[in-house]
């Protein structure tokens, strides 16, 4: 999946006000991370320390948990609310699946024009009214 869904008006909640710009960094590539890999928003201790590319990533990671961005999950994280705005692992390798199947289906020519309204310009019934010589009985 290439995308995340991000609340336009997160920059705004309180939770997002407590933390330092690092921590902020490390939430969205935290969700980025969990998006991209189908972890249903869990991360284990050495993905959380990884994915913001933060030299000592320690005081982030406690600011997060301190405000209840992140929540301790065994011996990692989960970002809260994850299921709430993301898609689950279950949808994430469905429309994989699904993806991957139409792209060979256009790869094998099944795919081509069959079925979406294509058309092409020959067949399509424009003219521009001249006739080619061809009379009309």
């Amino acid at each position: 999946m290439p995308w995340v869904r991000l609340d336009d008006g997160m920059y705004t909640h309180p939770k997002i006000g407590e933390v330092s710009a690092p921590a902020r960094w490390l939430l969205i590539a935290s969700i980025c991370y969990s998006n991209q890999n189908a972890t249903d928003g869990r991360l284990s201790r050495g993905a959380a320390e990884s994915v913001g590319f933060m030299p000592q990533p320690g005081k982030a990671i406690a600011e997060l948990v301190a405000v209840g961005l992140w929540e301790r999950d065994g011996a990692g994280y989960r970002i809260h609310d994850y299921d709430q705005y993301q898609p689950s692992r279950e949808k994430i390798l469905r429309d994989r699946k699904a993806a991957a199947e139409r792209q060979a289906r256009f790869r094998n020519g099944s795919g081509h024009g069959s079925g979406n309204g294509a058309r092409n310009g020959v067949t399509d019934g424009v003219t521009d009214g001249a006739t080619d010589g061809v009379t009309a009985p």
